[in-house]
């Protein structure tokens, strides 16, 4: 999955790439966009799970705990999660430049 996710995101040139255009623009990019997007998902996955394993799941249920109530900013959010398993900050910094020049 890896490779693959690797192979499509090196090979598809979107026109969207930040975290903020995906949470604005979810179900209104085309299917190929939305296949790099789910590429660069896997492919961060795949980065906390080889430091991180399984225990980023038990911070994050600790740090998010469900309540009901206003619905957090995805800044917000993406600096929570960067506190709890750094590098997701300069994953979300990195993901807009890294396609602008694949363009």
């Amino acid at each position: 999955m890896q490779r693959m996710s690797e192979a499509f995101v090196q090979g598809t040139h979107p026109e969207h790439t930040s975290l903020g255009d995906f949470e604005r623009l979810y179900s209104g990019v085309s299917p190929m966009n939305y296949g790099w997007y789910q590429g660069q998902f896997a492919l961060r996955a795949a980065t906390v799970y080889s430091t991180e394993k399984f225990g980023l799941l038990d911070k994050m249920k600790a740090a998010f705990p469900f309540a009901p109530g206003p619905r957090l900013a995805p800044a917000d959010v993406l600096r929570r999660v960067d506190q709890l398993s750094p590098g997701f900050a300069a994953w979300d910094q990195q993901l807009t430049p890294a396609a602008a020049t694949t363009k």
